[in-house]
């Protein structure tokens, strides 16, 4: 578009000023009869709750929501239908909601504000993400370069304080669409506290994505979670599955996992470095004694050369997290 020419912004439209700094336009859709009936318009007279559905779950939705004393300032309401849920389970959300509002972490979805009031619904307040998850952007770029890998990675590492129980690319989100993204962690709908020897033994998490003894529904703890990213590296660098093969059954997947036999006929699995593929073994170790733990990770080979420039982007990039 050139100088003094005019266009009418329709909603999901995003200009870009260069190639690291753009803006996305999202239509102001108002409060209507239908949504007062399903939950409060004004959520503690903060924030305005619309009928912009922006994704959904189960029991969940989630909505587009702005503040009332500025329109222009949007955030996401996560939605959660606690009336449909069975008492256990209910307690357990108010549960894991309660540890949600007191973690703060750059590297951590970060939950401006938690209503539990009603008796009905919770309701939660995030910043709204522009770039989209990690598996959308790794699967757009068909793999990612290493450099670019490992400071995903190297965030992964640093984010992961509390146990996640179900880390995946759809639950990662990115800042913005650029090269070295910032990232955050998302969906702590499964998590918990841990401590270096608790242990937990519920069936949860995705099978691709899920350690062995969680396959075997064992009890474990948060070296789960050194899998996963173990398997979320495996997916940045080759941006495939590391056990979930094309037209494979949960049952043909369940057996690669408990075996640990992540997929090397990979055309490009000769051209990730010795280094990586290194870290990678030593996190999908079928034995968690033997499993390296994410904090060891920056001690490995593959991060340790560029662990300097890793911090810089790292500290440079700060303010992009909203």
């Amino acid at each position: 578009m050139g100088k003094d020419q005019n266009i009418i912004l329709l909603d999901g439209c995003t200009i870009h000023l260069n190639s690291e700094l753009g803006y996305t336009f999202v239509q102001s859709y108002p409060p209507t009869s239908h949504t007062e009936k399903m939950y409060p318009v004004n959520l503690d007279n903060e924030y305005k709750l619309t009928e912009k559905r922006l994704g959904y779950g189960s029991q969940t939705k989630i909505v587009l929501a702005s503040a009332i004393d500025h329109d222009t300032k949007q955030f996401a309401c996560k939605i959660i239908n606690i009336k449909s849920l069975v008492k256990e389970l209910a307690e357990k959300v108010k549960i894991q909601l309660a540890i949600i509002r007191h973690v703060q972490h750059p590297c951590i979805l970060k939950a401006i504000k938690v209503n539990l009031l009603s008796e009905d619904n919770a309701f939660v307040i995030m910043p709204i993400y522009q770039g989209g998850t990690l598996q959308d952007f790794v699967l757009q770029r068909q793999r990612l370069p290493e450099n670019e890998a490992r400071f995903i990675f190297y965030q992964l590492i640093r984010g992961i304080i509390i146990i996640h129980r179900d880390l995946k690319p759809e639950n990662i989100f990115l800042a913005r669409d650029k090269q070295f993204p910032r990232i955050v962690i998302a969906d702590f709908g499964l998590a918990a506290w841990m401590t270096e020897t608790s242990f937990l033994s519920e069936d949860v998490g995705t099978l691709a994505y899920s350690a062995p003894e969680l396959v075997e529904g064992k009890q474990y703890n948060a070296q789960i979670d050194d899998w996963s990213i173990g398997a979320i590296l495996y997916f940045l660098l080759t941006s495939r599955h590391a056990f979930a093969l094309d037209g494979a059954e949960d049952e043909d997947i369940q057996k690669l996992v408990l075996s640990g036999n992540y997929d090397t006929s990979n055309p490009v699995w000769p051209e990730v470095s010795s280094e990586a593929k290194k870290l990678i073994g030593e996190l999908l170790a079928v034995d968690p004694k033997t499993r390296i733990r994410a904090g060891s990770c920056l001690q490995s080979e593959w991060i340790l050369k560029d662990l300097d420039m890793l911090e810089r982007i790292y500290l440079a990039t700060e303010s992009e997290v909203p």
